[in-house]
């Protein structure tokens, strides 16, 4: 199996005089440099695998030292030669052939004494990268070495711009007249040291050759900054001699920049690592330093202030006076211990003169302030006409029978009653869900008004959900779906699946488990979960061979027997044949990969024997497939028969058991060489397991009765069809006031601690389902 390594390369190189720099040579200049590579003029890529192949290399075009170029250097597996893994290293040359070979290079006649450039690196453990420069001259024979810079890579990684300067070793006295420079990210992997592994990086940049000359000083990187919100401006103020080239990282993995004086805007605040590198003819330096960036000039906290107006007798107007920023919630307490309010200029009427502490508490997304005052009000000499009023809630959700009673005092009889929906009683009776307002008129035209709320009754939830799914219809389709249908609900439904889809029907889908919850319009929840199983390849085979009639004879055949799969079939063998046999085969290992129509693929070998040998060595597999998908799973085990022991066994992982284990799913290939030379190979296929999915929710039917409404002293809550649940209450502002665990059928609950008013509750299941809410009156 082959799998091509990437080579992508485009480095800049300065030659560097005392006060000048000559031509880049065109090495920055991109072009067809031959068999279709697009490498840049005048550099060479000499990776091969075991069979000497082509390896491609691409230009790079979103580094971040672009500019001047870089090169970027990576290795990867190569080719699988026979029954091992051949892998090379990511290698770049200006001029010349392979490293020790100084034929080829480009023409050079000065003598620098050191190189500086800036590189990034990633090198796997136990691999080292490097970067070296070579100086040679011809004596008129072969070419002489006289000198050289290289620099090693290893260890942890380097993930920001670093300046280098390699010093280099002269061997001669003579004047070169060829120089080449070559870059390395795999040197164990260039070299085949058995032990690396493929995945290494260089990154090299703004390379410049000191040649002497005029002495110059090495440049000092420093800056300045400074931040208004999350925008940052850094300000150079490194010493420098001539054209400089900057690279900063901002700190936070992703800002760079090439300019002299960059602003950067930084996605959050906090404090960031900032780092500048400076290049000149000179030299490099690097400059690293934290800087701390705010979100903005903050935000004022609110001022709570009101006014109160009590010349209306028992009646007072409040006017808020607050400071506050944006959107404001207010919450008014009245201090009689019944009334409150969220508006912001409520009026409200005290059923008894008195002194009373009214209190405002104002929340803006700034904070939140109180502010507490003193207001007496007195009966006056006119009206004092007052009402309260109290409530039955609904009995059970939808049931619409809800009573709410008018009580009025201090006036003078008879009273008349206008509820808001029009009835005319003291009781108002049938009442839907809502809140509803009493006028009262007395027999002096007094007025006085009071509101009720009846809450929903409790909600019997019995919603259900089942999910279908149709799985994909070709390897990496893609196409599945997934359809939620719900019952026994109270719609309209809200959907949400685990894609972010709001739909009931969700399409276009990946091989995996797919979730679904769904709330109807009385909040109950249910939940489900669907499988979209991956296109499952039939695609197998069996393969059969014959050896050489005689030693020399090159007459041995292959077969290859496809079953399963969609025809056509495609036949492709290691010795380029495409039918299903092949012949006139010398001894050896013929491999051969088939695909259907699907895309779906078989891989296996047969062995052929030279003639003479009398081969009689054969190979049988067995194994199991994944237990489910992403398990990685699955066994091959090989069975001997014939052959002359020793035996060899090796597969196509490395492995030289007799089984392999913690497979994932493909074609599993496996070697025998006995003592005589003969060889028999045989294949197991690993089929992929299916994903398994998850329950659907099982929906729990729970009913809540709670008594007396209103209460004193204490509430009963008395819950069937929940074994364990938390009851949470919240106060009319939204505060929560008890949290309390439920673990008996009727469970009597104190209220000495709660002020009169109305309260909210919900009760959570134990898998935080939600079980029942509404609400209770506190009147003491």
């Amino acid at each position: 199996m082959k799998s091509g390594i990437l080579l992508t390369a485009a480095m800049c190189l300065c030659i560097i005089g005392g006060v000048f720099a000559q031509s880049n040579l065109d090495f920055e200049t991109w072009g067809v440099a031959g068999a279709g590579n697009n490498d840049p003029i005048g550099w060479g890529t000499f990776n091969t695998d075991a069979f000497a192949g082509p390896v491609s290399t691409y230009q790079e075009t979103s580094q971040p030292g672009e500019g001047l170029s870089s090169a970027r250097l990576v290795t990867t597996s190569g080719y699988a030669a026979l029954l091992g893994i051949d892998t090379v290293g990511g290698m770049v040359s200006l001029g010349g052939d392979l490293l020790g070979d100084l034929v080829g290079g480009i023409a050079y006649t000065q003598t620098p004494t050191s190189v500086d450039l800036v590189y990034k690196s990633s090198i796997m453990p136990g691999d080292t990268g490097f970067f070296l420069i070579q100086l040679s001259h011809w004596d008129g024979t072969l070419s002489v070495l006289d000198a050289f810079a290289i620099s090693t890579f290893a260890g942890a990684a380097v993930t920001t711009w670093t300046p280098l300067n390699l010093p280099f070793t002269y061997i001669t006295t003579d004047t070169p007249d060829t120089m080449i420079m070559v870059g390395i990210s795999s040197q164990e992997l260039f070299f085949a040291a058995p032990a690396a592994i493929p995945g290494s990086t260089l990154e090299l940049d703004a390379i410049v050759l000191n040649t002497g000359g005029t002495p110059c000083n090495t440049p000092i990187a420093s800056f300045t900054s400074s931040s208004t919100s999350l925008v940052a401006t850094f300000t150079d103020g490194s010493t420098t001699t001539g054209t400089t080239n900057y690279f900063w990282d901002f700190g936070d993995s992703f800002g760079t920049s090439l300019l002299q004086n960059p602003t950067y805007t930084y996605s959050a605040a906090g404090t960031y690592n900032v780092c500048l590198a400076v290049v000149d003819s000179c030299g490099t330096d690097q400059l690293c330093q934290t800087i701390t960036v705010t979100s903005g000039g903050g935000c004022p906290t609110p001022t709570a202030s009101f006014g109160a107006d009590t010349s209306g007798g028992l009646s007072v107007v409040f006017t808020d006076a607050s400071t506050t920023t944006g959107t404001t919630t207010y919450l008014w307490n009245f201090g009689d211990s019944f009334g409150t309010s969220l508006l912001q200029n409520p009026s409200y009427t005290y059923s008894v003169a008195g002194t009373y502490n009214v209190c405002l508490t104002v929340v803006d997304s700034c904070g939140t302030n109180q502010y507490c005052q003193n207001v007496t009000v007195t009966s006056g000499g006119g009206c004092n006409l007052a009402v309260t009023a109290t409530s039955t809630d609904e009995s059970s959700a939808g049931m619409n029978d809800g009573t709410a009673t008018a009580f009025a005092s201090n006036g003078t009889a008879p009273y008349n009653y206008l509820w808001s929906d029009g009835q005319t009683t003291a009781i108002a009776t049938g009442l839907a869900p809502g809140t509803y307002a009493v006028t009262v008129i007395d027999a002096d035209s007094c007025v006085a008004t009071a509101t009720v709320t009846i809450a929903a009754g409790s909600v019997i939830c019995q919603i259900q959900i089942s999910i279908t799914t149709t799985d994909e219809t070709s390897p990496g389709g893609n196409d599945g779906s997934a359809v939620a249908v719900v019952t026994n609900g109270t719609q309209p439904y809200i959907y949400l699946w685990s894609t972010g889809a709001t739909t009931s029907a969700i399409s276009g889908l990946a091989p995996g488990v797919y979730t679904c919850s769904v709330v109807d319009a009385d909040i109950c929840t249910t939940g489900g979960t669907g499988v979209v199983q991956a296109f499952q390849c039939t695609l197998t085979g069996t393969m059969a061979s014959t050896d050489e009639t005689s030693l020399g004879a090159m007459d041995g055949t292959a077969t290859v027997t496809v079953s399963g799969g969609t025809a056509p079939y495609a036949y492709a063998w290691s010795n380029f044949a495409t039918t299903s046999s092949i012949s006139g085969l010398a001894p050896g290992l013929y491999d051969v990969a088939v695909s259907d129509a699907n895309g779906c693929t078989y891989n296996a070998s047969a062995a052929v024997n030279p003639g003479g040998l009398g081969c009689n060595l054969s190979a049988s597999v067995t194994g199991t497939g994944e237990s489910q998908a992403g398990a990685n799973d699955g066994s091959a085990s090989v069975t001997v028969s014939g052959g002359t022991a020793p035996i060899s066994v090796t597969w196509d992982t490395g492995d030289t058991t007799s089984t392999i284990s913690s497979l994932a799913p493909g074609d599993y290939t496996v070697v025998l060489l006995d003592a005589m030379g003969c060889i028999a190979t045989a294949t197991y296929t690993v089929s992929a397991g299916l994903i398994i999915g998850v329950p659907t929710q099982v929906v729990q039917v729970v009913s809540v009765n709670v008594y007396p409404n209103p209460a004193a002293g204490f509430i009963n809550f008395e819950i069937d069809g929940a074994d364990r649940a938390m009851l949470y209450v919240f106060d009319f502002a939204g505060r929560q006031v008890k949290e309390i665990a439920i673990n008996q059928m009727l469970t009597q609950i104190n209220t000495a601690d709660l002020n009169n008013g109305m309260y909210f509750y919900q009760l959570i299941g134990m898998n935080s389902d939600h079980l029942g809410s509404g609400k209770f009156v506190i009147s003491k």
